[in-house]
């Protein structure tokens, strides 16, 4: 629900370059295959609806360079 949420706020900005409306999206859920198990041991899950964006990048950014942030 949350996608729908912001793929709908988005559209209704008119201001995006994206053509990935909510038809888009409904497509992208029906067609959705589970990760494999290789594949999941490589995700890394984000809660987007409690950490923002730049939380996020700080993150990704200590698990791709984790001896950068020890010096």
């Amino acid at each position: 629900e949350v996608l729908r949420q912001r793929v709908a706020a988005r559209e209704g900005q008119g201001k995006d370059a994206s053509e990935a409306g909510l038809a888009v999206l409904e497509h992208q859920l029906r067609s959705i295959e589970p990760l494999t198990a290789g594949e999941q041991a490589l995700a890394v899950r984000f809660d987007t609806e409690q950490l923002n964006a730049e939380q996020i990048r700080a993150h990704a950014r200590e698990l791709l360079f984790p001896y950068e942030h020890s010096i």
